[in-house]
C-alpha cells in the first residue's frame, strides 16, 4: 500500500479528510473503529496468502513476535484468506 501512496493512520493525531480511504486488516491488534457519522459505506474483501506460511496468525497458532497469537513461532501449510475493510471518510 505504501507504493500506492498510502500512509499509516496515527490514532493519536488523527488527520482524516473527506474522500480519504482507511483500510483495516482484521488480523491485527488494537483495531479502532471510526465514528459511523464520519464514514461512508464499508467495502469488505479477502486476499489469499502469497505463501503457505504464517508468522503472526492466531487462527494458525503462530506468534513469532507475540505468544498471545499462538505457541509456534511460525506455521507452514495452507492458510486462511486475510480479511480487510476499506472505509471512505465523509
Amino acid at each position: 500500500m505504501d507504493s500506492w501512496g498510502a500512509k499509516p493512520l496515527d490514532m493519536v493525531t488523527v488527520d482524516l479528510h473527506p474522500g480519504d480511504v482507511v483500510a483495516f486488516a482484521y488480523n491485527n491488534t488494537q483495531i479502532v473503529g471510526l465514528p459511523k457519522s464520519k464514514t461512508g459505506p464499508t467495502e469488505r474483501f479477502e486476499v489469499g496468502p502469497a505463501l503457505p506460511a504464517a508468522t503472526m496468525r492466531s487462527l494458525a497458532g503462530a506468534g513469532f513476535y507475540a505468544s498471545v497469537f499462538g505457541p509456534l513461532p511460525f506455521r507452514l501449510g495452507a492458510m486462511a484468506r486475510e480479511r480487510y475493510s476499506m472505509i471512505e471518510v465523509k
